[in-house]
């Protein structure tokens, strides 16, 4: 008799989800952002082989293949030329983009969050220049270049790990970062160029995946007193988080992938 019961009671719960799965998908549907503004940013003069498009939501896509438009006469990324830079939020560099470009997101200053995919090589100068809503940054081990002034007035930044494979850290890379307390320097580090870091109040503290005596080996041009003023954690990869603090990491970031999942059912 119970097992019957509980058949019943199944079946209703099955039937009804069935009953209300269209209407949330409609209702879902109805909210779903929608694109109000695109072009194109490729290379060669803007072409088409990278595309990018804004959401209603403030998500800013590029996507495609190659590197992005890194003309260095230009002030700002397409989508800043047009007006929309007050409109972005986040950004996603979707896989295929292989740099990003000149001025890109200057002055993109609501701009809270980027994605960037493993297929980028080369940030280029004046990047992120003037972001000064980026609280952090995950730039992946793929990025091998990083010019000069590309995080320059990032004012929300309290802490950067460059990637695993830089070999130089340009000049004025990070500039007027008046919150930065930290940052991971790779081993492959061998050149660090004048005022790499400048105008950063708050550094504190440079961690240094290599050993001490590597660290004597690099070449630090003159003009870097922050950077050699702060305390050298040798062997380190940066501040550690407690369990928890990685737990509830992982947790926001799978429900966040699994949110943009499912509104791109809907695009």
């Amino acid at each position: 008799m119970k097992t019957k019961t509980v058949a019943k009671k199944t079946t209703s719960v099955f039937l009804c989800f069935l009953l209300l799965f269209p209407f949330a998908l409609l209702a879902g549907a109805a909210g779903s952002p929608t694109i109000i503004a695109e072009g194109s940013y490729g290379a060669d003069n803007r072409s088409d082989n990278v595309r990018w498009s804004l959401d209603s939501d403030g998500l800013l896509t590029i996507s495609g293949e190659g590197d992005m438009y890194a003309d260095s006469s230009i002030n700002a990324g397409d989508w800043v030329e047009q007006g929309y830079a007050g409109q972005i939020k986040k950004a996603r560099i979707m896989p295929g983009v292989t740099s990003i470009g000149f001025c890109a997101f200057r002055v993109c200053s609501r701009m809270e969050s980027i994605e960037i995919a493993d297929t980028v090589t080369t940030i280029y100068p004046f990047a992120f220049d003037f972001c000064t809503s980026l609280s952090s940054i995950n730039i992946p081990d793929s990025v091998t270049s990083i010019g000069g002034y590309a995080f320059q007035s990032c004012t929300s930044l309290t802490h950067v790990r460059l990637p695993d494979h830089l070999t130089f850290m340009a000049v004025c890379l990070f500039n007027a970062n008046t919150k930065l307390t930290s940052i991971t320097i790779p081993k492959s580090v061998t050149v660090i160029q004048t005022l790499t870091i400048s105008n950063c109040p708050k550094l504190k503290d440079i961690y240094y995946t290599g050993s001490e005596e590597e660290w004597n080996q690099i070449e630090i041009w003159e003009d870097n007193q922050e950077l050699l003023s702060a305390t050298i954690h040798f062997n380190s990869e940066g501040p550690q988080q407690s369990s928890l603090q990685q737990i509830l990491q992982k947790v926001k970031d799978w429900f966040r992938n699994l949110f943009d999942k499912i509104l791109a059912i809907f695009r």
